[in-house]
């Protein structure tokens, strides 16, 4: 249910009072307390904090109506309606500089005391709204991790949250009016100047990037400034925004673009055929020496399943039975596997290769690289017919595999092992180069898929 406003009426006259009180009793309003001198009613104001004091200005004793209600305002933040017999310019004056809720000069009528408490009440509820809501966007703004700011129509800075503070070093006298540019870096500065003066002069959102100095260590780092416009309760453009840190974002982008342009510096250097391929074979990139054997171009094999399309019709399935099990879910090791594949050409024709599978899985998600090297029809047999080929004690093998990063060879038993001077001397020895696998895996580590 609710319940009838309170008022405290501070009245020296006895019966001016009494005829108060039954006035507003009438109206509709509780009578608190009745006080005769300032001292008094700011004691009694403490104890029943009344919805409103109706104060007499000249009050008998040592401190009259006006410091009263200064008193009561600063303390308790009542509205305060003065009453008084003296329209004066002084007493008028001064009691306008506590920026009273009314004034009624006496004698008045009911109606006119009825609405002018009415009036003081209602905005005295909506300033206390106000300030609540205001409250509770300061604390929404200093609990966000962003650096927070509001600005007046013209573009000056009226607040900063704490964030901005901790980080700047500025206070909010520091920072106010064009005082946050400060901490802008000078090469970013015209162009953020260019922007905000555009929003202002248009009242639409605005977004820019741009790099603050931070306090702790005077370094620069990049945020971005976002701006909105909103109006406020006497119809004028504000404008509120934030500043959001994206240094982190701005040095990932910039790695990722180092490591897909050294990724395919690499693929267009290398002179093997290279092809990418996600978890389920499909063609994610190919280098320019893969597009050259095959005479495919790159948009004709890209996303295609190499174990579909790209394979001959002849053999079909047991070419795709080689090519699951180099990309077999349940060996996924770092070694390579290796497989005779026959793949189709651009003009038709067969193109048998050695393909070597390696996967890699520091990525998300992870892919494999695939190396593939022609098969020679007259070349002698695989070097796995050779159990002893590369124990040097029987007759030499005419293909020696060695890595191009380490300079291992690969022996009989399918093992890296470091080749001596005099085995890579051997004369007649031919030699093809490669990559091992943990060579492989530094090239091609955290290097992502296009």
């Amino acid at each position: 249910m609710k319940t009838a406003p309170t008022i405290m009426v501070v009245e020296d006259e006895r019966v001016v009072a009494k005829d108060l009180e039954v006035t507003l009793r009438r109206l509709g309003y509780e009578v608190c307390l009745t006080a005769s001198t300032g001292e008094a009613a700011v004691e009694l104001v403490e104890s029943s904090q009344p919805d409103l004091v109706l104060m007499d200005v000249r009050l008998r004793g040592g401190m009259d109506g006006v410091e009263a209600a200064r008193l009561i305002q600063f303390r308790h933040d009542l509205p305060v309606v003065y009453l008084t017999a003296f329209a004066d310019e002084v007493t008028l004056r001064r009691s306008l500089e506590t920026q009273p809720y009314g004034y009624l000069v006496k004698p008045f009528r009911e109606k006119e005391l009825h609405a002018t408490i009415e009036t003081a009440l209602s905005k005295s509820r909506l300033e206390r709204l106000l300030r609540e809501s205001e409250e509770r966007y300061r604390a929404l703004s200093e609990a966000i991790p962003q650096m927070v700011w509001t600005a007046r129509k013209d573009g000056a800075m009226e607040y900063f949250n704490q964030r901005w503070q901790d980080y700047t070093g500025l206070n909010l006298a520091a920072s106010e009016g064009d005082g946050w540019q400060q901490v802008v870096h000078p090469h970013d500065l015209p162009e953020l100047a260019r922007s905000w003066r555009g929003a202002l002069e248009t009242g639409i959102d605005f977004e820019l990037e741009c790099r603050l100095k931070r306090s702790l260590d005077d370094r620069y780092f990049w945020h971005v400034l976002r701006g909105h416009p909103l109006p406020d309760h006497r119809a004028e453009m504000k404008w509120c925004g934030t500043f959001t840190d994206i240094e982190f974002e701005k040095q990932s982008k910039e790695a990722l673009h180092r490591s897909a342009a050294l990724k395919c510096a690499l693929m267009d250097a290398s002179p093997e055929a290279i092809l990418t391929l996600d978890l389920e074979g499909r063609v994610l990139e190919v280098n320019p020496a893969a597009e050259k054997l095959f005479g495919w171009s790159r948009s004709q094999v890209i996303g295609k399943p190499l174990g579909g399309s790209l394979l001959p019709p002849e053999g079909i399935e047991r070419q795709r039975q080689v090519f699951a099990g180099l990309l077999d879910n349940d060996h996924r090791q770092a070694s390579p596997r290796r497989a005779e594949m026959t793949l189709l050409r651009a003009d038709g024709g067969h193109e048998t290769v050695e393909m070597s599978v390696t996967p890699v899985q520091s990525v998300r998600p992870p892919f494999f690289t695939a190396y593939l090297r022609p098969v020679d029809e007259k070349r002698v047999p695989p070097l796995q017919a050779h159990p002893r080929a590369l124990a040097w004690t029987g007759p030499h093998p005419a293909v020696l595999l060695i890595c191009a990063g380490c300079r291992r060879t690969l022996d009989a038993s399918g093992r890296w092992q470091p080749a001596g001077a005099e085995q890579l001397a051997l004369d007649g020895l031919k030699g093809d180069q490669g990559f091992c696998p943990q060579c492989a895996a530094k090239l091609w580590d955290e290097m992502p898929a296009t």
